[in-house]
């Protein structure tokens, strides 16, 4: 029996699974007001969830990419990443599938993959040898004992005390065997080529980084935080302004039209809807502004 070690404390806030290419998945995600999950996060989920929970009955791909290139030194490596990196965008990921993927992966711009090599902590961010990484047994079923001891297994799952808890929760749900599946991606070019990781269930047991960007597949987030805080600090503020105009004025707004969320977003997260919604706003608010001087001569 491995030994069992602490894991973070099961998140409450509200998980919703996602289907469809990466990048089209990650849009209905985000558009939603809902956080993408990483591996880990996906796996202390899972350790902290019964059987029949959602977490336990679908194959997830988390947002943690596996990405091999060569450093600056000139050594040949890959990296494992749990944080928000270059493919943690929607359009970088249909841009560079758009472009060109490599035998399935997509190509990493270098200053991106220099900067993941340079957050390596072993907590989110793992760096191995590519040589290392790739001395691994065929893709069949092992013995969770035998998968603790693979170089992918720790990365993957965000460090030893989860990989262990995990492996050790998933032997007592499902079976004590599971499979690892890699990808040889090192090109000829020595460009940095990335994959995002799947993690399978049931039926399904793989620690998978062989997975290729153009892939259908299912994606789970999570609630944001700030998202109902932000909206009722903003309800309550307009609130209070509509009163306090009522009062002063004695007139009611017409329909309120919230063109303040809209000046909010970053530049990257505004679609042509909100643009068209602002350009109804403007316009609306021209011809009122108008009808007010003609009413008044």
């Amino acid at each position: 029996m491995l030994e069992k070690t602490p894991v973070e404390i099961k998140d409450n806030r509200e998980l919703k699974p996602y289907f469809g290419r990466m990048d089209s998945a990650l849009t209905d995600c985000l558009n939603d007001g809902f956080e993408p999950l990483f591996i880990p996060e996906i796996v202390d989920e899972r350790i902290n969830s019964d059987r029949d929970s959602l977490i336990w009955h679908r194959p997830f791909y988390g947002v943690s990419i596996k990405v091999s290139g060569k450093s600056k030194g000139g050594n040949r490596v890959t990296a494992y990443c749990h944080k928000p990196h270059f493919f943690c965008s929607p359009e970088n990921i249909g841009w560079k599938i758009q472009r060109g993927i490599v035998n399935g992966a997509g190509i990493m711009p270098k200053d991106e993959f220099y900067r993941i090599l340079d957050m390596e902590d072993n907590e989110k961010v793992f760096v191995m040898d590519y040589d290392l990484s790739e001395q691994h047994h065929p893709p069949t079923e092992i013995s969770i004992e035998k998968a603790l001891k693979d170089p992918q297994t720790i990365p993957f799952l965000g460090g030893r005390g989860r990989a262990e808890e995990y492996l050790e929760t998933y032997a007592r749900i499902y079976k004590n065997r599971v499979r690892i599946i890699y990808e040889k991606d090192f090109s000829i070019q020595y460009l940095a080529l990335a994959r995002f990781l799947y993690l399978g269930y049931g039926s399904y047991p793989t620690i998978d980084s062989d997975n290729d960007f153009d892939n259908p597949c299912w994606i789970v987030g999570r609630r944001k935080i700030q998202e109902s805080g932000e909206k009722e600090i903003a309800k309550s503020e307009d609130d209070g302004e509509k009163e306090d105009k009522i009062q002063e004025t004695g007139e009611k707004e017409d329909s309120p039209v919230n063109i303040q969320e809209d000046e909010k977003k970053p530049v990257d997260e505004i679609k042509p809807a909100d643009i068209i919604h602002a350009e109804k706003f403007s316009f609306r608010k021209m011809l009122k502004n108008l009808r007010s001087k003609l009413v008044g001569r």
